[in-house]
């Protein structure tokens, strides 16, 4: 899981590092990207407990001659957890407004949470009518 490193210098810029929770900035991180100034404040900040969400397309060639696709404008809804280590993909695809919905029911939740609305929604089951 990735942390940031914030750094603020006196002249009011901002810059971040993402890096692996075990590893430590470079020395040269704390200067300035923009004039080199030494930054002032540095905070690690370990990201939120929330789910990654992700609208996966349905699409498929249905021939490949003429060219034809099927399922152009369907997605399958796909949640992970914040460490990536745990995953659910949708059953069944959606079209776009329907996908991108149920998708929003997901976004900002804790894996715990989410995985209690993705129930509640039936995604993974085969006999929900959504």
């Amino acid at each position: 899981m990735d942390v940031s490193w914030v750094y603020r210098c006196d002249n009011g810029h901002r810059w971040e590092y993402r890096l692996k929770a075990d590893e430590e900035p470079a020395p040269h991180s704390s200067h300035c990207p923009r004039d080199l100034s030494e930054a002032v404040t540095v905070a690690r900040m370990p990201p939120v407990d929330r789910v990654t969400v992700r609208l996966i397309p349905a699409a498929r060639v249905a021939d490949e001659v003429a060219g034809a696709v099927d399922l152009d404008d369907e997605f399958y809804v796909g949640v992970s957890s914040p460490d990536e280590h745990s995953h659910y993909v949708s059953f069944r695809s959606f079209p776009w407004k329907d996908a991108v919905g149920r998708a929003a029911e997901l976004r900002g939740r804790s894996w715990d949470d989410a995985y209690r609305v993705w129930t509640r929604m039936g995604l993974s089951d085969h006999h929900h009518k959504g």
